[in-house]
């Protein structure tokens, strides 16, 4: 029996991360992978579980926003 070859065919990549040097491992992966594929790349930032009180009135830790801030500030490698 043979077996059939599957194209595929990927238009967004979702990154889910926390800032964290184990999620970071993940955007090589990532990056080929949309470079391959000329897809687009979706970020999703995961926050810490915040109490609901603390959450309703926006209070977060002051190093997630300097986590992101760096993120957003980081020099990128022209493709």
């Amino acid at each position: 029996m043979r077996r059939r070859r599957t194209q595929w065919q990927i238009n967004r990549i979702l990154w889910p991360t926390d800032f964290s040097e184990n999620s970071a491992k993940a955007l090589p992966i990532v990056t080929e992978l949309t470079q391959k594929f000329g897809a687009e790349i979706h970020i999703l930032y995961v926050m810490k579980d915040y109490p609901a009180f603390g959450a309703s009135y926006g209070q977060f830790d002051p190093e997630d926003l300097k986590k992101m801030q760096e993120w957003e500030n980081r020099p990128r490698n022209p493709a």
